[in-house]
């Protein structure tokens, strides 16, 4: 399993979300990818887009980026 969740949302932002997951026994295990347009390229390449266990990809993206992050929160890289 793996949840790509948008960071800024109408109803609930994607921290919030995420928040609500890790609480939640079924689900705070399930890996996250955060897609934002709130941070670019370079500040999540300082961090190897990963903040805490999550992993960020910065919007606009390519399939690759979204792919590469795929695989990294999956344990395949």
């Amino acid at each position: 399993d793996l949840i790509f969740l948008d960071i800024m949302m109408p109803e609930m932002d994607g921290a919030s979300v995420r928040s609500e997951l890790l609480n939640n026994e079924k689900t705070k295990d399930i890996p996250v990818v955060f897609s934002t347009a709130i941070v670019t390229d370079e500040e999540v390449k300082k961090t190897d887009g990963v903040i805490g266990k999550d992993l960020f990809v910065a919007k606009p993206y390519d399939p690759e980026k979204i792919n590469r992050a795929i695989y990294a929160a999956l344990g395949a890289i």
